[in-house]
């Protein structure tokens, strides 16, 4: 109010009444006075204050810049082909980066945003697509997975319009990409690794490179990606290390945490927290946050790792590793697997850990499956590891090993 008529009282600035035609409520904004004139808007200016998932500790506030928006819908827009004739079903919330930012790329392109209506559900959201013709959303991996245990010949009638779907906040699997692309041929289909703080870094095209489904993909347009290790020395191809990013959608510090931006923000850098490496050919390959390293007997590895080496065995339709206290006291850490099965009939946890015996190191192998009805996740749609243990790890099992 103050910015907007900064000489007009508060009760002046807003004129509220009645429409006569059809009852509505109306309301004018004041014009402030001829001679008052408005700071212009810079592309460095603060766009707003968006806070981050909390997924490893307190949401944190990203302050971000016109500018930096503007980059990231224009990239959008023009890799995910959001033209003047596409459709965005929204099914996220606007408040989360991975809703905004579509709904941004998809006005910049002069396309038109749907909102989805009433309680998220693969048939809601499959007569949505329907009934609004839409040609693309953005979706986090657990609405991905309830469409592919769908009836496949409702799930590929309902979005054979669709030409743009997009999948990101957390990791999903080469086997469940693959899945999609097959049961819709006519849509582009692509995953996204990013943070708040440096939305869409990186993005990967699976109709180009089908054969780097085990990877988030390579670095978007001006963003560049370092492989670092504990003394801050940049890796080499394929070795593993904490993930450095740069970039025009980088963020340059978080509201009121100046101690916490100084840690994370540095040179035009952020340093992500997350794990990983990149090959020969560019393409990023993901392993997880340093809160989720497991330490078994002092060696340590991610989840993961486990996960990508497991797949997704029959019967199952998710799979979550997590480290837990050793219940025997002997190392210091132990993974388990929390598995939703969706045949309890055919399957057996004995199977998945014979499984996991003949590919993985032995410190690698779960020592406890447990079935759960579903896993937590976190605003975002993430797995939330740290829950998961909460509910279903030792404190909560009578005959743990």
């Amino acid at each position: 109010v103050d910015e907007a008529a900064p000489d007009v009282p508060a009760a002046e600035v807003l004129k509220l009444g009645i429409s006569a035609d059809d009852g509505a409520l109306q309301f004018r904004p004041a014009r402030p006075a001829s001679n008052t004139a408005r700071p212009p808007v810079l592309a460095e200016h603060a766009a707003f204050i968006r806070f981050t998932s909390g997924s490893t500790g307190n949401p944190k506030g990203v302050v971000l810049n016109h500018a930096q928006q503007l980059w990231t819908a224009r990239t959008l827009s023009g890799i995910f082909d959001l033209g003047e004739n596409h459709r965005e079903l929204l099914l996220v919330s606007m408040a989360l980066s991975g809703g905004w930012q579509r709904v941004a790329a998809t006005l910049l392109g002069g396309g038109c945003v749907v909102m989805a209506e009433g309680p998220l559900s693969v048939q809601g959201v499959l007569e949505q697509v329907v009934a609004q013709s839409a040609t693309g959303f953005f979706t986090p991996p657990p609405l991905l997975r309830m469409l592919l245990a769908s009836r496949p010949e409702g799930v590929q009638s309902a979005l054979a319009g669709c030409r743009s779907i997009e999948i990101g906040s957390a990791a999903v699997s080469g086997a469940e990409l693959q899945q999609l692309m097959a049961l819709l041929p006519a849509a582009r289909v692509f995953l996204h690794y990013g943070l708040t703080e440096c939305s869409r870094a990186v993005i990967l095209d699976t109709r180009q490179y089908p054969h780097k489904l085990d990877t988030a993909g390579r670095p978007a347009p001006g963003v560049i990606i370092s492989i670092r290790d504990e003394d801050n020395q940049e890796l080499g191809p394929d070795q593993a290390g904490q993930i450095f990013v740069r970039g025009p959608q980088l963020a340059e510090a978080y509201w009121k945490q100046p101690e916490l931006s100084s840690e994370r923000f540095s040179g035009g850098w952020l340093a992500t927290g997350d794990y990983g490496s990149v090959d020969a050919d560019g393409f990023v390959r993901l392993l997880g946050r340093r809160d989720d390293m497991i330490n078994c007997g002092g060696r340590s590895f991610f989840p993961a790792e486990v996960e990508q080496a497991l797949g997704t065995p029959d019967g199952v339709e998710q799979l979550l590793v997590a480290g837990v206290p050793d219940p025997r006291g002997v190392l210091q850490e132990v993974p388990w697997a929390f598995v939703v099965p969706t045949d309890a009939a055919g399957w057996t946890p004995e199977a998945l850990l014979a499984s996991a015996r003949r590919c993985l190191p032995s410190h690698m192998v779960p020592r406890w499956v447990v079935t759960v009805p579903a896993l937590p996740l976190t605003a975002s749609g993430k797995p939330d590891r740290l829950r998961v243990v909460e509910l279903y790890g030792p404190a909560k099992q009578d005959d743990k090993p």
